[in-house]
């Protein structure tokens, strides 16, 4: 068995930016972040999934759950030796969670973003956002700077 290769240096970049801006965008709501580091899986009938971030209302999940069942945004940052995982199987599998309003794939290797929002049952708007474009996450309430903000240049 091969050993997992860790993540480049700009999808270590952009997740720690973009984690510290969520945490203080959301200190004071009823929304949590969570990272895969924090081993609570999110979880839909068919998979256990370890998105980047995920945002949850704590109403929802209440903060003594051992796993996130009402993910309203879902966040991945592409790595090389993951991005077929990522945009296949588990984006499908992150549509298919009916509490979720956004989906953000950021891809370091291109400096873009996708953005998918939902805009009804099963249907998705699809977004292509470049470099230093801002991204507004409506299920937040919360704008962030494109790619260039987050560790490319």
């Amino acid at each position: 068995m091969q050993p997992i290769p860790r993540p480049s240096k700009a999808h270590d970049a952009i997740c720690k930016k973009l984690e510290a801006a969520l945490r203080e965008h959301l200190a004071c709501s009823l929304e949590q972040v969570f990272t895969a580091r924090d081993r609570r899986p999110l979880c839909t009938d068919r998979s256990t999934l370890y998105p980047d971030f995920w945002v949850s209302t704590l109403c929802r999940d209440p903060v003594n759950e051992q796993r996130v069942a009402y993910p309203g945004l879902v966040i991945e940052v592409l790595s090389p030796f993951r991005e077929k995982v990522d945009r296949g199987a588990k984006l499908h599998a992150y549509r298919e969670i009916d509490s979720v309003q956004e989906l953000l794939v950021i891809d370091p290797a291109r400096g873009r973003s996708e953005l998918y929002r939902r805009c009804g049952p099963r249907q998705w708007q699809f977004t292509d956002v470049e470099g230093s474009e801002p991204i507004h996450l409506d299920s937040i309430g919360m704008s962030v700077e494109g790619l260039l903000g987050f560790g490319y240049r």
